[in-house]
Order: C-alpha cells, then structure tokens, then sequence
C-alpha cells in the first residue's frame, strides 16, 4: 500500500482531532456545561427526602425481598437500588432504578422493588443512590 504525504496529513488531523474530543468529554468540561442539578436531601423541616423500608415476605407462596422507597419532598427522584443477599442457598443480587413522584402525587411517591430469592431468610445489604 503507497501513502501520499496528503493522506498521512489528513489521517493525521483526524486522529488529532478525535484526540481532543475525548479529551474534552473525559475532562469533565463537557459535563460541566450542563450540570445536572442535585436531589434534594432534606424537606423543609430536616428529615431525609427518601426513606426505605426492606424485608423478606412471602408473595403467591414465593419468597421475595421487597425495597418499598418512599418520596417525602416536591421533587421527582430516580434512585438506583441495589440489593445482595446472602442465605444458605448462597448468594443472589438483583439492582433497579425506580423513579418517585413528587409527594404531592400520593401514592406515585412510593415505589417498591421485589426481587426473587431461594428462601426468605438470611443476609441483605441494600444501598440505593438518588437523583
């Protein structure tokens, strides 16, 4: 394959280029010229804007670990719930995003993820993340 000095100059600005643009993206410069902005943590009176409540139960004969989230401020939130649960029938894990309404929206503000598991019983971590 022959290269003229033309093609080598445009490749090479291309690859300059696209250099950059990563640069860019990767530097958070990009990002910081629309910034997403941040859940409120608070209601007016102190108390966090999501609370959580989790267990094993039984559904429909089936064990089950529900994560009921619930909204308590004026601002819709997507949270990201991740669950890992240990037991003797061994480990499982299970993650959603579950989006809350307002809590002038009534029972929207509520959500719940139901996660199957071997048996209803043994260890849980659940964290969550919102925005």
């Amino acid at each position: 394959m022959h290269f003229r000095s033309g093609n080598v100059a445009v490749l090479a600005l291309a690859g300059a280029m696209a250099t950059t643009a990563i640069f860019f993206i990767g530097s958070g410069i990009y990002t910081s010229l629309w910034p997403e902005p941040p859940a409120p943590t608070q209601t007016a009176d102190g108390k966090p804007c999501v609370s959580d409540d989790a267990g094993f139960f039984t559904q429909d004969g089936t064990p089950v670990f529900k994560v009921k989230l619930m909204n308590a401020c004026e601002a819709r939130l997507r949270c990201t719930v991740s669950v890992y649960i240990v037991n003797s029938q061994g480990p499982q894990q299970g993650k959603e995003t579950l989006t809350l309404a307002p809590k002038s929206n009534g029972a929207a503000a509520e959500q719940t993820y139901v996660m199957k598991v071997a048996q209803a019983g043994g260890m849980a971590n659940v964290s969550r993340q919102c925005r």
